[in-house]
């Protein structure tokens, strides 16, 4: 089995990081993945599709919140349709 945690960097024992997005030029981001056993939480929005493998792997998303309307664009609906999360203000 091929695992793909190594694409994001765990911070704590329950917290994970994606890779580094750059939205804007000169802004940098990350979404962080909290795992608990009630649902893992996906706070901010991932640019791209290219850590959902090692999120998967992770017990995927029950809940997303973001921090701003900024985030709340098209990837919203992806991550819904692949893990079946609610998204949250």
């Amino acid at each position: 089995m091929t695992t793909h945690t190594s694409n994001v960097r765990q911070i704590r024992s329950d917290l994970w990081e994606t890779r580094t997005d750059r939205p804007p030029p000169g802004l940098t981001t990350h979404a962080c993945l909290w795992t608990r056993p009630a649902g893992n939480v996906l706070f901010y929005s991932p640019a791209t599709e290219a850590d959902f493998e090692a999120i998967a792997e992770l017990g995927g998303v029950a809940h997303q919140y973001r921090s701003h309307r900024d985030e709340a664009g098209p990837m919203l609906a992806v991550v819904k349709q692949r893990f079946g999360s609610t998204a949250s203000r």
